[in-house]
């Protein structure tokens, strides 16, 4: 049954290779937890679920994914007359933390285009190739596998539009500024004057020196490699998170949700909601460095990344009230904080990083648990803001 649903949502459902290969591996994991049995029960689920929880230690984000697919599955049995009802739907999910969609500074990203404004015209082929990528990426808010997958009969430069092909096979248009079609036609002429440049309508848009299409890593290391050194860019670098800058930026810009939607490719209005509450953080922010009676003890806003592991919703909480104290010791004027938590093999490392005006300010400590390792970044940070403040007021 396992194989023929993962055939079923492959061939009818034109889910993508990678969700397959997801689904697969979520099924398979289940089905050997339940030693072998493929018919999911509520039981079995529920145990499941503990087994994640408490046995693997996973993320509640992780654990719904694993139940959503089950949900899928025991759905396609109950079509096929297998189950009379889904027991998914009876388990109680585990409450999954909110967390702020990331995206980068448009001050950053105009930093950027800014520095390699010649690249088009007097770069190499592999510069234009990576200044292209970011371009693509960040002015059409494309995913990095419709990135791929783009061919040159995908852009039409008399309409000025770019055709993508989706999730689910959907095909949508995405309109092109007149900028990002001169460096398209720019690139393009590059592309032509390689040796082994495939130059068919069929052909990708973006082609490696060797006339071959892109592939993932390719573009993980370009984003990573070309927004390393950018300044006010932390954290992670990857092509998702232009995808995340563009609609943050367009929301703000008063683009509506549908719109926004639309444009992402997004099948239903949730997926695009997240991208308000980013909004509503940051009016916050706005809101409490400017009010005269939010100057003080304003509440910053506080960013926190987690490497190498899934940060609980108990420990982000102990973070962000832990760090949210910091804002009374400048005068609510320190303007963000980006925690990076990650688990090594010297310890449990944290690192505060805050954003005061005209200068930011980063502490480093390891310790044998997280909790300890945020009480002495915090402690050292209390520090640094009252000599920062008794300097502002020097001045």
């Amino acid at each position: 049954m396992l194989d023929a649903y993962i055939e079923y949502v492959r061939t009818i459902r034109r889910y993508s290779a990678r969700t397959c290969e997801l689904y697969r591996s979520v099924l398979e994991e289940y089905a050997a937890f339940a030693e072998g049995d493929e018919i999911p029960d509520m039981q079995t689920v529920r145990s499941y679920e503990v087994h994640l929880l408490d046995s693997r230690k996973v993320s509640a984000r992780t654990v719904n994914l694993h139940l959503s697919v089950l949900s899928g599955y025991c759905r396609y049995l109950m079509k096929r007359g297998v189950l009379q009802a889904d027991p998914v739907r009876l388990v109680k999910r585990p409450k999954q933390e909110k967390r702020l969609v990331e995206f980068y500074r448009s001050e950053s990203m105009e930093a950027y285009f800014e520095s390699t404004k010649g690249v088009m015209e007097y770069g190499d082929y592999a510069s234009k190739l990576r200044r292209m990528v970011i371009g693509m990426l960040y002015s059409t808010g494309i995913r990095r596998s419709e990135l791929i997958a783009l061919n040159r009969s995908s852009v039409d430069m008399d309409r000025k539009v770019l055709h993508v092909l989706g999730k689910g096979n959907k095909m949508r248009e995405i309109p092109l500024t007149a900028s990002l079609c001169e460096e398209i036609s720019l690139y393009l002429q590059s592309v032509d004057s390689l040796k082994c440049a495939d130059t068919r309508p069929d052909a990708a848009l973006l082609q490696t020196e060797k006339g071959g299409r892109l592939y993932p890593v390719f573009v993980d290391r370009t984003v990573k490699k070309e927004l390393g050194g950018v300044a006010g860019i932390s954290g992670r670098k990857s092509p998702h998170v232009l995808r995340h800058t563009l609609a943050t930026e367009l929301l703000e810009g008063g683009a509506g949700l549908n719109s926004i939607k639309e444009l992402l490719g997004h099948s239903s209005l949730a997926a695009t909601q997240v991208y308000t509450h980013n909004s509503i953080e940051r009016l916050k922010k706005v809101y409490n460095n400017a009010h005269p009676r939010a100057k003080n003890g304003g509440n910053m806003e506080i960013r926190v990344k987690s490497l190498k592991f899934d940060a609980g919703e108990k420990l982000i909480a102990f973070v962000e009230k832990k760090v949210s104290r910091l804002s009374k010791f400048f005068d609510g004027v320190a303007q963000e904080a980006e925690v990076v938590l990650e688990d090594t093999k010297e310890g449990k490392r944290a690192k505060i990083q805050i954003r005061v005006p005209g200068d930011s300010l980063i502490i480093d400590r390891a310790a044998d648990t997280f909790e300890n390792a945020i009480t002495e970044c915090v402690d050292a940070m209390k520090e640094k803001l009252t000599r920062a403040k008794e300097k502002k007021y020097e001045k």
